[in-house]
């Protein structure tokens, strides 16, 4: 039996969890579309060991590597690297606090 087909959205550790809910769902599509704000596409920085707190103390320009390591930097698809693009430019847009902000 198929289940109620819905837009779901998070922010983010729930915005985490919408996008796992997408995923292990894809054999039964449950999800029409993902609202997702400020949040991540897995967990990994969190086993890396750094204190939140670090990231208030870094340089703006490490802080926005950081950022960007996650992103690719080249897509095929118009949409997608339009996307990246304007995901750059926000990244390079925003001052130190907000980007460490989004690292903790």
């Amino acid at each position: 039996s198929r289940g109620i087909n819905a837009e779901y959205g998070g922010a983010g550790l729930g915005g985490y969890l919408a996008q796992k809910f997408s995923e292990i769902t894809f054999r039964n599509p449950m999800v029409i579309s993902l609202i997702l704000c400020n949040t991540f596409s897995d967990t990994a920085s969190y086993s890396k060991g750094r204190m939140p707190s670090v990231y208030y103390m870094m340089p703006s320009f490490a802080l926005r590597r950081q950022v960007l390591a996650e992103i690719p930097s080249v897509s095929n698809n118009g949409h997608i690297a339009d996307s990246i693009d304007f995901m750059v430019e926000q990244v390079e847009k925003s001052e130190r606090s907000t980007l460490a902000s989004r690292l903790v």
